[in-house]
């Protein structure tokens, strides 16, 4: 820590009355030495030269020649240069990628071989030296876990414990998309260095990747997204009319989170980041710890980039469940092809489904016509499964705009080609909302709801017996692992989602015997149930 506190000081960060010290709960923090003064202006100043950005990127020959080959695909490379890439949506990719380029080079650079080192590695060793190492991030953060790793039988347990949750399919997804990207930059790296012997190229600049691993990968990954900062957060709220300019800003890392901080930070006229005390916070006192807060994330949030969770965290978190099991794929089926033609026409349409805490203890009379949103689930999921539960007998209807009468019999490209129209009745359907409005104004609208609602319990209950049925691992860790941060996080995060699931299914269930009291339900079950019934008597 000496080290890196004489880098800051050469480097112009400076800090009035503030240190870097060990905690037992979140690595390092930053404490007052001193009772803060009325005249204190700031307690950091992080000069703007030192802020990890874009420009500093630019800045630096050797480092956009290291990612330069990486970024984007060949056109791209070919038709603009690196400042236009990252401008662009390769950005982060890029960020990521000078990360795993640091990180490559720290134990060369900690053997004393700076001779061979690339000026930037040398620039920025001493704060390469104070990020986590990826022995410490594969013990605390979630990325790194592995279900199918039976050799490791605690990361097995720990693995058990995130079974059933939304957490759990999340994560699964994020491995899946990086050893994907990695796959497919190992790829790249391959190709021109093969390109370069062929040529008699003397060009290394994309082999250092060659030599980066899967979990070298997970950890330049889970290192950014734990640091990256948008400067036009300005302290936690952002405006929302541009574009992320994010950074990695050294000494910035050791400030850890607080739902009611103590500090924030802001940029000054010169572009230098300050830390400031909190407003509405009266003068701090020695020992005190300068706690930002990260914005109003939840404990899912949380725990995925950061590796903690806060036992009364006001910031809820919600399940998310896909939607796509409920889609028939099979675009042979007319009705079938014609709703998912018609969602890809609909671009803000994500194929999930969302649940989010409610109050189970109202008193409040449900809403009728919003019975299910009531229960925690968006509109937009609702909206998605009756789209999915509605046919053909309950009026609804497509048309293709090239051949309108041809029904199951238009071809796979015209399917492909064409702007689906879909009607509930004679209104042509517009929007998600719109349908959801129109089968709640229907006299029907409880006969579909009953139908959703059973779809959505299935889902519910499936995940909750997956989730009750690893309730006993967590007891079954030792001492040394019921005490680790990383389970305890996950308990803290597992028993939220179960809580809610559970309160969700009791309010679905009393629904579903209400609406099971409905004589216009009875009376559609009957009436669907008939034919049958004939059926068996011939």
């Amino acid at each position: 820590m000496e080290a890196f506190t004489a880098w800051c000081s050469a480097q112009g960060i400076e800090t009035r009355n503030v240190e870097a010290r060990q905690t037992d709960y979140a690595g390092t923090g930053l404490f007052l030495t001193q009772d803060e003064e009325v005249s204190t202006p700031y307690f950091v100043r992080i000069p703007a030269n030192r802020l990890i950005t874009t420009d500093f990127l630019l800045l630096h020959p050797d480092a956009c020649a290291a990612i330069d080959g990486l970024v984007g695909d060949d056109t791209e490379q070919q038709q603009q240069s690196l400042a236009e890439r990252l401008d662009g949506p390769h950005n982060k990719l890029a960020f990521r990628l000078f990360l795993a380029w640091l990180l490559q080079h720290q134990e060369k650079r900690k053997n004393g071989n700076n001779d061979a080192l690339p000026p930037t590695i040398v620039e920025l060793g001493p704060y390469i030296d104070v990020l986590p190492s990826l022995a410490w991030m594969k013990a605390h953060h979630v990325l790194f876990l592995d279900p199918t790793n039976e050799e490791n039988s605690d990361q097995l347990a720990i693995c058990r414990l995130l079974e059933g949750t939304s957490l759990a399919t999340s994560l699964r997804a994020k491995q899946m998309h990086l050893e994907a990207e990695w796959a497919h930059l190992c790829s790249i790296a391959a190709a021109k260095h093969e390109e370069n012997d062929k040529n008699n190229k003397n060009d290394a600049s994309c082999a250092w990747f060659r030599n980066i691993a899967l979990d070298n990968w997970l950890y330049a990954d889970a290192l950014y997204w734990s640091r990256a900062v948008d400067l036009d957060m300005q302290g936690g709220a952002a405006d929302g009319t541009s574009k992320p300019r994010l950074a990695l800003i050294p000494y910035f890392d050791f400030a850890n989170h607080a739902p009611s901080p103590t500090i924030r930070w802001q940029l000054n006229d010169q572009g230098d980041l300050l830390f400031v005390r909190a407003a509405d916070t009266p003068l701090l006192q020695k020992d005190t710890e300068l706690c930002l807060s990260y914005g109003a994330k939840s404990n899912q949030e949380l725990l995925f980039a950061h590796g903690f969770c806060l036992e009364k965290n006001e910031t809820h978190s919600k399940s998310v469940f896909s939607a796509r099991p409920f889609l028939n794929m099979d675009m042979d089926d007319a009705e079938a092809a014609a709703k998912q033609i018609w969602l890809k026409q609909h671009t803000d349409f994500q194929a999930r489904l969302e649940l989010h805490d409610f109050d189970d203890d109202s008193d409040e009379k449900r809403p009728r016509d919003r019975a299910l949103t009531a229960d925690g689930w968006t509109r937009q999921s609702i909206a998605a499964m009756l789209l999915i539960v509605l046919q053909e007998d309950d009026g609804l209807r497509w048309q293709w705009p090239q051949n309108t009468d041809n029904g199951d019999k238009t071809t796979k490209n015209e399917q492909n080609e064409a702007d689906v129209a879909l009607f509930l009745g004679d209104t042509r359907l517009t929007s998600l909302d719109q349908l959801f409005d129109l089968v709640y104004a229907d006299d029907l609208a409880p006969v579909f709801q009953l139908r959703v609602l059973v779809m959505l319990m299935d889902v519910l209950t499936y995940h909750f017996e997956l989730i009750r049925e690893n309730d006993d691992v967590q007891d079954n860790f030792d001492d040394d692992h019921a005490h680790s941060a990383l389970v305890s996080a996950i308990a803290i995060y597992r028993n939220e989602e179960k809580t809610r699931l559970a309160v969700a299914l009791r309010s679905m269930i009393a629904l579903r015997d209400e609406l099971m009291q409905m004589p216009i339900v009875n009376d559609y079950l009957l009436a669907a149930a008939a034919p049958e019934d004939d059926d068996q008597q011939e």
